[in-house]
């Protein structure tokens, strides 16, 4: 556990970052697919709300496959969902753990 996030916590954070981020999802594993699958949107999206709550506890396993899209000029056809959130809104700043 990271020291800038309180034992216990983690859940209140998750319930935060859901009502920031609150679209339905569904779940495929990220596993299956290549890192030029996903589509630069959605890969800006979750960027943008990882800084917003200052995720530090972003990686593969905490992201889902939604959906398949319409190719984009070659450029991923899989949208991206981030999961697990429990290690974000710190108290304070920590090293990030980004893979």
């Amino acid at each position: 556990m990271k020291h800038s996030i309180p034992v216990g916590e983690t859940g209140v954070r998750e319930l935060a970052t859901y009502f920031l981020d609150y679209q339905g999802f569904t779940d495929i594993d990220t596993n299956s697919f290549g890192p030029g699958s996903f589509t630069v949107s959605s890969v800006h999206r979750i960027g943008i709300l990882d800084v917003r709550v200052l995720n530090l506890d972003r990686h593969a396993g905490n992201m889902l496959v939604m959906k398949r899209c319409e190719q984009d000029k070659g450029v991923g056809i899989a949208e991206l969902v981030p999961i697990d959130h429990g290690l974000c809104l710190p108290e304070c700043l920590d090293d990030p753990y980004l893979i």
